[in-house]
């Protein structure tokens, strides 16, 4: 058990052949079944797992997790990205190091050039997707500016600043492997 119940009840599977089917596996609970494949919008624990007033739970498919249990040698856990995609070593141990408690929130993550350097991407891409998900979605202050998530949450955004100060990564988020993996970037 992790400790945390969404993780023993919720887990995300992707599959081997193509990077852009990823399913949520409920095994317990009103979301009990499969559900997928989801959009970047979706790679979220909170609607299975967690009752939310006006928001229904999502009806699991159990059809659909029959067919990934009988199909499980095509998939792989979400939690195994970098080393299902072969990543090297010294990439997969700065992946479990990155520092995740500190005071303010460029203690917590990776700056966006070192991720950008470390996995071989497009800086600029990469900074305009962490900006877009740094945004907590329908907030503004009382200039009308938006206003950033305060940290980070696995379930929520996989980037934070504090809109002047540097861009951080959560390089063990869900979300941020489905960006990864679903290649909507120029």
């Amino acid at each position: 058990m992790s400790g945390d119940l969404s993780v023993d009840v919720c887990r995300f599977v992707q599959r081997d052949s193509d990077r852009r089917e990823i399913y949520a596996i409920v095994t317990d609970g009103p979301a009990a079944g499969a559900h997928g494949p989801l959009d970047l919008t979706r790679i979220s624990r909170r609607p299975f797992v967690t009752e939310r007033p006006g928001y229904p739970f999502p009806t699991g498919d159990p059809a659909l997790a029959e067919s990934l249990a009988a199909r499980a040698g095509e998939f792989h856990d979400l939690d195994d990205f970098y080393a299902h995609y072969g990543y090297p070593a010294e990439v997969l141990a700065w992946v479990a190091s990155m520092p995740r408690h500190g005071d303010y929130y460029d203690d917590r993550g990776y700056r966006s050039a070192e991720v950008a350097d470390r996995l071989g991407l497009d800086l600029t891409a990469l900074n305009a997707a962490a900006w877009r998900e740094a945004i907590d979605p329908g907030r503004v202050d009382p200039a009308g500016d938006p206003v950033f998530h305060p940290d980070f949450d696995v379930d929520r955004n996989w980037a934070v600043t504090g809109g002047s100060g540097p861009v951080m990564i959560d390089v063990t988020s869900y979300r941020f492997k489905a960006w990864l993996s679903f290649g909507d970037r120029p």
